[in-house]
């Protein structure tokens, strides 16, 4: 099966994903005004497997932004990532760039003050400093060398930036094995992840305490009605990051046959929190509900899909949650390629700090494709999973988690391709007239010949939609050709 990274846009589209939130720098040096934070990185080998993180920055306006990447190991002292070549050892290394972005030569011991990168860093601080002109994108990737290691990251800047990050796990011989992608996580004191336990399955999340200061954390295991079935406090030190699965935390559920239910998580301070549901070394994004919700009553699914596809059946999975002190009633409607509407109105009511689980029947034949739109009472966090069976047996193959999202407008995706597989893209709709898309595919290398806003651009594509339309294909399938820098990015 095709190896496939896949991205979903809802169109129009209204920017900036999270765009980070206004700090104040406790080193006392000029203060940055927007951070992101990435609270659970991973990178080594050992036996089995090896393991790189990445982080991908992107600047989707105008002007050039500046800041700082700073990496923490879980015992919240400074990750020392080298940014040489020596393969043997961990390290940082710029595995992508469109347009112009920089990456400045990090610390990795010592404690004097060197001119390095953009400009004037403590060498010690785990920091590293980076240059983002107008319409750049910059992807810093660990190396997945030396001993396994844990951290997070926290990204300051001038301006405000995008953000995501990716998994990839291989075997001791570079075989690849899996990859899930994340985004950043804003710190908030009060967040819901989803949980699930089954033979072979089992969810973990990831908690980093941004501040210097220790916080202490309620850990509230509940059904799915709400109900509370466990608790649990514990404190985490400034700068410290844990990550558990959910049966080490509440050993308990792991002897139950089958647990659905909702983890809540409260702090004294805010904290930023990732969730995962791992089976063997499958990794899949969960999502997470916090105080900073969205305010919109509707979340769009740029890609939904059902049954067979040649040696492959396909289930779409949507997991809802409800940070509510109060029910909320919610439906689901799904839309084919050409608007036309598939099914209407499916109805969940989610209880008061509860959560719900929809599914379609991977029984379609041939398959379907096409968008979904969750509506709900009050505002809902949701997220749609792709889960891919074999036809004739029926055994799980993968899955990956696709974010519900409002609709958005002129954004930037990081596209990969590479000999097995590449990257997908999603587009719908969810207007009642037609729309016209703009495509710029932008190479790592590639000499410009065209420009848009300003940057410049090396291929051009346009797509219309009808009114509640929707088309998902490979990157390179929407254009004529594709430039040699397009394979470049990897």
């Amino acid at each position: 099966m095709k190896r496939l990274c896949f991205l979903g846009l809802l169109i129009p589209l209204v920017l900036s994903g999270p765009a980070g939130f206004p700090v104040t720098d406790e080193s006392g040096v000029e203060p940055h005004t927007h951070r992101l934070i990435f609270p659970h990185l991973v990178d080594g080998r050992d036996d089995s497997l090896a393991v790189r993180s990445s982080i991908l920055l992107f600047n989707n306006s105008g002007r050039t932004v500046r800041g700082s990447a700073q990496f923490f190991r879980d015992d919240g002292t400074a990750w020392y990532l080298d940014t040489g070549r020596d393969p043997r050892v961990g390290g940082l290394r710029i595995a992508a760039t469109v347009g112009t972005a920089t990456l400045g030569t990090g610390p990795v011991t010592g404690s004097v003050t060197a001119t390095v990168g953009t400009g004037s860093v403590t060498v010690g601080t785990g920091s590293y400093p980076f240059e983002l002109e107008p319409w750049s994108l910059l992807r810093i990737e660990t190396r997945g060398a030396g001993e396994p290691v844990k951290g997070w990251c926290r990204v300051d800047s001038d301006r405000p930036l995008v953000g995501s990050g990716t998994y990839l796990v291989e075997s001791a011989s570079g075989e690849f094995l899996s990859e899930v992608g994340i985004g950043d996580s804003p710190p908030s004191a009060q967040q819901m992840i989803f949980v699930h336990l089954s033979d072979g399955l089992d969810s973990g999340l990831a908690l980093c305490n941004p501040s210097g200061e220790s916080v202490e954390i309620t850990l509230e295991l509940r059904d799915l009605g709400g109900s509370t079935l466990d608790s649990k406090t514990e404190s985490l030190a400034g700068r410290m990051q844990r990550a558990e699965f959910a049966s080490e935390i509440f050993p308990w559920i792991a002897e139950e046959k089958e647990f659905r239910g909702v983890l809540v998580v409260q702090s004294a301070a805010p904290i930023s929190v990732v969730a995962l549901r791992t089976r063997g070394t499958n990794y899949t994004s969960l999502p997470s509900a916090s105080g900073s919700i969205s305010q919109t009553e509707e979340v769009l699914f740029a890609q939904v899909g059902d049954g067979a596809f040649g040696p492959y059946l396909l289930q779409t999975e949507f997991l809802l949650l409800n940070p509510w002190d109060e029910d909320v009633e919610a439906s689901i409607d799904l839309f084919g390629g050409d608007g036309t509407p598939l099914q209407s109105g499916v109805a969940a009511e989610l209880p008061a700090r509860g959560a719900a689980r929809m599914s379609t029947g991977g029984t379609l034949d041939p398959g379907w494709t096409g968008w979904g739109r969750l509506r709900g009472s009050r505002p809902l966090r949701a997220q749609a999973v792709f889960r891919i069976l074999d036809a004739s047996s029926g055994d799980f193959v993968s899955e990956l988690g696709i974010g519900g999202e409002p609709s958005r407008i002129q954004p930037m995706i990081h596209v990969r391709s590479v000999d097995e597989g590449g990257t997908g893209l999603a587009l719908a709709n969810p207007s009642d007239e037609e729309v016209t898309i703009r495509l710029a595919l932008r190479g790592a290398r590639g000499e410009a010949d065209q420009s848009l806003d300003g940057g410049q651009f090396v291929e051009i594509a346009e797509i219309v939609l009808p009114p509640r339309g929707h088309t998902a294909q490979f990157v390179p399938e929407f254009f004529d050709g594709v430039p040699d820098a397009f394979t470049a990015f990897e």
